[in-house]
């Protein structure tokens, strides 16, 4: 269901001629996102206690949820579809997975490469940027990257 609601949105921004032949969820977090929620954590703690809140679990709960704030403020979520003219990257929702406009038509020399992951995600390399999918779309990835490409012609 929450592919198809993904195809959905991503059909909208291609247009009516763009046949969407998949399309992937994924995110990448800026290269300073951990000192920047370290950094958080440690002024909220401070803060809180500045402010008079007493006992340490509190203060560090604080900081914990500001940390968190942080870290999502330094993640980009994008979409990668495959189209009948080729990729295209678009920007994604923060609340569910979901198309939000077209960030650019890829070249057709990019292709995206695997370039690591663990147990739940894996991370790929994309027109210079590395983003992070959950395992379940990784083999979805893997087609985008193994099509030859589409004929234009074929639209």
């Amino acid at each position: 269901m929450r592919h198809a609601i993904l195809i959905r949105s991503v059909r909208k921004y291609v247009g009516p001629d763009g046949n969407v032949l998949d399309a992937v969820y994924m995110w990448s977090r800026h290269r300073l996102m951990v000192p920047y929620a370290a950094l958080a954590f440690l002024a909220l703690v401070l803060v809180a206690a500045a402010a008079g809140i007493d006992p340490w679990p509190s203060r560090v709960a604080i900081g914990a949820a500001g940390a968190a704030v942080a870290a999502a403020a330094t993640t980009e979520y994008r979409v990668l579809a495959l189209t009948g003219t080729g990729l295209v990257l678009l920007r994604g929702s923060r609340v569910r997975h979901y198309a939000t406009g077209v960030m650019t038509h890829l070249p057709a020399d990019v292709t995206p490469r695997r370039e690591g992951g663990n147990m739940l995600t894996s991370d790929w390399m994309i027109d210079g940027s590395v983003y992070t999918v959950l395992k379940r779309d990784d083999q979805a990835l893997a087609s985008m990257a193994a099509s030859p490409g589409v004929d234009p012609e074929e639209n």
